[in-house]
């Protein structure tokens, strides 16, 4: 009796000559949230940075996004990595005065577990800043493994769904949006989901956050 296909004798249900496709684990489906945290207060003629901070940072092994930021409020001043990615390596380029590209990996040392900041970006601030509260927006963003998978991400601004970043998510937050929509000039990243514009869409989700849904 001969069988019409290989014995399956490793019980992978695929026969002996084909390996089993590997199962794909939670952390990598799940969306990973990106954000710019402010490290400390903005003010005039002094140094400030901010933080690239993830909430899931199992498996990661490389970033890479453009920053666009207030040139006439930030000068950029240079990046450094930060304790999860100290082996990683690391280049900030920046192309236009406040269009900055950041990279950052690894081909071996992906992060284990945890989260927090990735990368801290610094800036000078300029002695006649006209705001105190510059603003950030991440766009052209990329996060993957050791063997180049993508992970899924979801950058909601510098200050999460508290677009103005006063502490609370409110209606003013849901309003500035709208106004960004209808094309009134908003001095904060209004992308909430980071598709690379600001639509009906960022609206409905900042309402759904404000109404806990």
């Amino acid at each position: 009796f001969i069988e019409a296909l290989p014995a399956d004798t490793n019980g992978d249900g695929l026969g002996p000559e084909v390996e089993a496709p590997e199962a794909v684990t939670q952390w990598k489906l799940d969306a990973r949230a990106i954000a710019l945290e402010p490290d400390g207060e903005v003010v005039p003629g002094e140094p400030f940075s901010v933080d690239l901070t993830i909430d899931e940072a199992t498996g990661l092994a490389g970033v890479q996004l453009r920053i666009d930021y207030e040139h006439l409020v930030l000068t950029f001043v240079g990046e450094d990595t930060t304790t999860s990615t100290d082996r990683w390596a690391l280049a900030a380029n920046e192309s236009t005065p406040g269009t900055l590209y950041v990279a950052a990996g690894t081909i071996a040392d992906a992060i284990e577990s945890g989260s927090g900041p990735l990368i801290n970006l610094m800036f000078a601030v300029s002695p006649d800043a006209p705001t105190l509260d510059p603003a950030f927006e991440i766009s052209e963003l990329l996060m993957f493994d050791t063997d180049g998978n993508i992970f899924p991400a979801d950058f909601i601004g510098p200050f999460g769904y508290d677009i103005d970043g006063n502490g609370v998510t409110n209606a003013t937050d849901i309003q500035l949006v709208i106004n960004a929509v209808l094309n009134f000039f908003v001095p904060f990243n209004t992308d909430v989901d980071s598709d690379g514009g600001t639509n009906a869409i960022d609206i409905q989700t900042i309402i759904n956050n404000v109404l806990g849904l």
